[in-house]
C-alpha cells in the first residue's frame, strides 16, 4: 500500500517514537500538524474552538477509500491515528485510556481516547481531568463545509477541558454506583437514573451520562 507522502503513514516504528519524544515539550495539536502530515491530509482548525481541530485524510497516494469490503486502508488509517496519539501521550509522561460512548451516534467503530497523567489505581482515572484527545471513525464523515471525495475524519481536542465537555468521564457506570448527582440506579445510554434524598425521602429522577462525576468506593481502614 502506498502512504502518499508525509509522516503520517509512512513514518514508523522508533521514527514515530524519535518524533514524538523530541515534540513532547509542544501542545496536542502542534504535534498533530507534524505527525499527521502528507499530501492526502488536510488540518482543519475549528474557527468557533481554538483548541479544537481536525485531520480529513482523502483518497489517494496509493490508498482506496471506495471500496469497503475489498481492503482494509480506512482502518490502517486509524491504527496509525491511535498509534501516534499513544506514543506522544507516553512522551508526555501520560497513559492513554479509551473512552465510552455516552451518547448516541451513528459513527461505526468510533473511538475516543484520552490522554492522562498516570494514576496509581484504575479508580484514580475516572475523576481525573485528562490532558488531550482524539476522536477516531474509519468511516466517511460528511457535512456541508467538507469535500465530497471518500475521506476520512479525525477530529482533535488540544485540551482537556474539552474533553471533559465532549465525552464526560471514562466511566462505564453500573447500579450502585456514587456519584456527584447520586447513587446510580439504571443506565439507559445515554442517560442514567439516579437515587438521592429530598426531605428524607428517596428520590429518583434520569440525567445525562455526561453530566456525572464518579466518586471513588471509600477505601477499608
Amino acid at each position: 500500500m502506498g502512504d502518499g507522502g508525509g509522516t503520517f503513514l509512512c513514518v514508523r516504528g522508533a521514527d514515530r517514537m524519535k518524533l514524538a519524544k523530541e515534540s513532547a515539550d509542544l501542545d496536542y495539536l502542534p504535534f498533530v500538524q507534524k505527525a499527521f502530515a502528507a499530501p492526502t491530509i488536510t488540518y482543519v482548525p475549528d474557527e468557533k474552538k481554538p483548541a479544537v481541530a481536525e485531520t480529513w485524510h482523502r483518497d489517494g497516494g496509493g490508498l482506496n477509500l471506495y471500496r469497503h469490503t475489498l481492503n482494509n486502508d480506512r482502518r490502517k488509517m486509524m491504527e496509525a491515528a491511535v498509534d501516534w496519539f499513544k506514543i506522544f501521550c507516553k512522551a508526555k509522561g501520560g497513559g492513554t485510556y479509551e473512552y465510552p460512548i455516552n451518547e448516541t451516534t451513528e459513527l461505526v467503530n468510533l473511538t475516543r481516547l484520552a490522554c492522562h497523567a498516570r494514576p496509581t489505581t484504575p479508580e484514580q482515572v475516572m475523576g481525573q481531568m485528562p490532558m488531550f484527545g482524539i476522536e477516531i471513525s474509519p468511516a466517511d464523515n460528511y457535512t456541508t463545509d467538507r469535500p465530497k471525495d471518500p475521506f476520512v475524519a479525525f477530529k482533535h481536542f488540544g485540551n482537556g477541558s474539552l474533553v471533559k465537555a465532549a465525552w464526560g468521564y471514562p466511566k462505564r457506570y453500573a447500579f450502585g454506583d456514587q456519584t456527584n448527582l447520586g447513587m446510580v440506579v439504571e443506565v439507559k445510554v445515554p442517560m442514567a437514573k439516579v437515587q438521592t434524598e429530598v426531605d428524607g425521602k428517596p428520590y429518583e429522577k434520569w440525567v445525562k451520562l455526561i453530566d456525572l462525576v464518579p466518586i471513588p468506593r471509600q477505601q477499608n481502614q
